[in-house]
């Protein structure tokens, strides 16, 4: 009896003209936003890797200079893209792929192409994964939200149920025409999407994210599947076609537009964080007057040196064992990093409350969980960019310690001292060490867990639609 139902609404999209519409237009979007996603992936992966050995080229030809003169020059780390950013750009945009390597200074993360896309970066990007998650919902509201209205628009339903089908058989049927005729738009564009990343990316790259991307094939099928149920849930209960239809766009504009909006008006009231201003000025103090602002930098110093004394137990700087410059280098390096790691680690901590009060809000929203799911397991979302600035501070504390032990072991009564271009070697390039799936699937919990419970949710519901209009 499904199967004859299934048939039946099969037959019926075959002859409907606006399908061939929707088809075209879907895949004209998606041709679109794939061609742009590989541009995208080829500019931004090629010019980070290049300028990256070009940097750490420049750091290796420095000449023979003092050590901490070359700690100041230090060099760029570059974040790698996500061979997933083809298909799904995240929060990239905005979030910047290098950042400066320099003794003293933790910077932040710059090149943001946000800043060179200018006023039309306010309208969004078209990429493959707005396509899935946003587009593909509104196509499947355009295809089911007459799926059972049309029936008692057209008296059918009588019809239908004489024939010996229960109304669960018809909604399980109905739903599963919809669902193959989604499955045949969607799934040939997922695989073109993953021919297409593995033509344009490293092989190696490619497989590292395979797991990924059977993940996000998964959840994709879930939340299609998701929306599916909900146009059937909602024609079960119109009478008209419109009525359905109305009510149906009016949750996708609420999904997709009012949910991002109020949650970033919220979380900026919950969590509020500083200007760039004052976060510079915090820093600033934290220099001059010291963490707790009663302990100045000449005080610091001052212990310090007396601290020196005592250790090695001798009257004078000068009687140390030791460079004085190169262990009040350090010295200076290490109190810095605290006041980095009480300012950039607030800053970062506040982003993921921020981020974790969005998930929150987003569990009213299929689509924004969706969203929050792709980005992350495509490596594109905030967790991932504070795991590489994390990284990359821990490789400028590296490469300012080595080059301060140095000081501090070779150039005790060396008054103009310098090492030969061999040592800069010491240092290797930065190379970034990925999250794994498991880590990034914890950190989207929320979303993964709001997913399943509305997909669950809408199968009772029609469920109990379907006793409901069996009483009737």
């Amino acid at each position: 009896m499904i199967k004859n139902i299934i048939q039946k609404e099969l037959a019926e999209y075959r002859q409907s003209s606006h399908l061939k519409w929707i088809v075209v237009f879907i895949y004209s979007m998606f041709g679109i936003a794939l061609l742009t996603g590989i541009q995208y992936y080829k500019n931004t992966d090629t010019g980070s890797k290049a300028a990256q050995v070009a940097s750490y080229k420049q750091w290796l030809s420095q000449g023979k200079k003092n050590p901490h003169n070359a700690a100041h020059y230090g060099f760029y780390a570059y974040k790698p893209l996500s061979p997933l950013a083809l298909m799904d750009k995240g929060m990239e945009g905005y979030l910047g792929q290098a950042v400066y390597l320099e003794a003293h200074n933790q910077n932040e993360v710059k090149e943001r192409e946000a800043n060179d896309a200018g006023s039309i970066v306010r309208f969004g990007y078209l990429t493959v994964a707005f396509l899935f998650q946003f587009l593909l919902p509104l196509a499947i509201i355009l295809l089911g939200y007459n799926l059972f209205s049309k029936e008692n628009e057209y008296g059918t339903l009588p019809l239908l149920l004489s024939s010996y089908a229960s109304v669960w058989q018809l909604f399980k049927g109905k739903a599963a025409a919809l669902y193959r005729l989604v499955l045949y738009i969607f799934l040939p564009m997922f695989l073109v999407t993953w021919i297409s990343m593995l033509l344009t990316v490293d092989f190696s790259a490619w497989l590292n994210v395979l797991p990924h991307s059977i993940f996000l094939l998964t959840f994709y099928l879930l939340y299609l599947g998701l929306w599916v149920l909900l146009s059937l849930y909602i024609s079960s209960f119109a009478k008209q076609s419109s009525v359905a239809l109305v009510g149906l766009l009016t949750f996708w504009i609420f999904s997709i537009f009012f949910i991002s909006r109020i949650g970033s008006v919220v979380v900026k009231l919950v969590v509020p964080t500083p200007s760039s201003f004052q976060f510079s000025h915090n820093i600033r103090l934290d220099n001059e007057m010291g963490i707790d602002r009663k302990t100045p930098a000449s005080l610091r110093e001052i212990t310090f040196e007396d601290s020196l004394l005592n250790k090695y137990e001798v009257e004078s700087i000068s009687q140390l064992p030791l460079s004085i410059r190169g262990l009040n280098l350090q010295r200076s390096e290490e109190y810095g990093n605290l006041i980095f790691e009480k300012n950039y680690g607030g800053l970062e901590k506040d982003y993921l409350k921020q981020d974790a009060i969005m998930n929150l809000l987003n569990i009213l929203s299929p689509a924004q969980s969706m969203h929050s799911i792709s980005a992350g397991v495509s490596g594109t979302d905030i967790n991932k960019h504070i795991h590489f600035a994390d990284q990359a501070e821990l490789h400028r504390r590296l490469i300012a310690k080595t080059m301060n032990d140095d000081i501090t072991r070779n150039s005790l009564g060396i008054e103009n001292y310098e090492v030969s271009p061999e040592f800069w070697k010491k240092i290797a390039p930065f190379k970034y060490k990925d999250q794994s799936l498991l880590i990034v699937l914890q950190q989207q919990w929320i979303s993964i867990i709001a997913v399943i419970i509305w997909l669950f949710m809408l199968w009772l519901l029609l469920k109990k639609r379907a006793g409901q209009i069996t009483r009737l």
